[in-house]
């Protein structure tokens, strides 16, 4: 369990990240810590299915992002997650630049 000073100063430092996610299908501005549990592929992919659930987006988007992460590498699925929600990346506590 982390504590609230570890969360405050990923807070800060995922604040301080420059990527422009104006280009963002659906900016949620979610941290995800690389370093932890959160880095796994099948976590982040799972995370992009539980938002468009949540924003009863179509079935047909989540097939959409599936496929196109498809025989993708694992940053390039970053990168693709990124672009469709806005995802900031950390890792333990530096900001990712992928």
């Amino acid at each position: 369990m982390e504590t609230i000073e570890t969360l405050k100063q990923k807070l800060k430092q995922a604040e301080a990240c420059d990527k422009d996610i104006t280009d963002v299908k659906y900016p949620t501005g979610i941290v995800i810590d690389l370093s932890s549990y959160q880095g796994n592929v099948f976590f982040i992919t799972g995370m992009a299915r539980h938002i468009l659930h949540q924003l009863s987006a179509d079935a047909s988007e989540y097939e959409e992002y599936k496929k196109e992460c498809e025989h993708k590498c694992y940053k390039e699925i970053l990168e693709i997650s990124r672009r469709w929600f806005g995802f900031i990346y950390i890792n333990g506590g530096s900001i990712c630049q992928e």
